[in-house]
C-alpha cells in the first residue's frame, strides 16, 4: 500500500475522535506548552510505525502539510526549534514597536506557531495581550 493510501486511512481514523478544533477548545490555558502536549497526546493515539511515516510525509518540515496528523507531527517534530527561534528574534526587537496595534503575517506550515509565540512573549513581557 502506497504512503499516501495509508496516510489517507490515518487521518480517516483521526476523523471519527475529536477534532484538533475540539481538543484545542477544551485546553484551559492556549500556550506553545499546552498545545505541544496536545498534539503529543494526539500523536500517542497512534502506532510507532504510523507516526514514523507521518514524519516522513513532511519531508523534514518543507512538504506542503495537507493533513492534520501532518499538522500535529510538525508541530511536534519541529515546533520547539521554531517556538526559541521567535522568542530569540521578539527578544532582539525593541519592545517599543510591540506598543500599540502591529501587523503579523506566519508565514509558515499553517501551525500559527508565530502567533502563538508572539502570544506568548507579550503575556511573559507586559501582561495579557492580542
Amino acid at each position: 500500500m502506497s504512503n499516501q493510501k495509508q496516510l489517507a486511512q490515518i487521518e480517516a481514523r483521526q476523523h471519527q475522535e475529536p477534532s484538533y478544533l475540539d481538543d484545542m477548545l477544551k485546553l484551559r490555558e492556549r500556550n506553545f506548552n499546552s498545545i505541544l502536549r496536545l498534539v503529543g497526546k494526539r500523536m500517542n493515539q497512534l502506532s510507532q510505525d504510523e507516526q514514523d511515516r507521518i514524519y516522513e510525509s513532511l519531508e523534514r518540515g518543507v512538504a506542503i502539510l495537507k493533513l492534520e496528523a501532518q499538522v500535529d507531527k510538525y508541530i511536534q517534530a519541529f515546533g520547539r526549534k521554531h517556538y526559541v527561534k521567535f522568542m530569540a528574534l521578539f527578544e532582539s526587537v525593541p519592545f517599543s514597536v510591540f506598543d500599540g496595534l502591529i501587523d503579523f503575517v506566519d508565514w509558515g506550515s499553517g501551525s500559527g506557531l508565530g502567533l502563538i509565540a508572539l502570544a506568548g512573549y507579550q503575556v511573559d513581557a507586559s501582561g495579557p495581550c492580542i
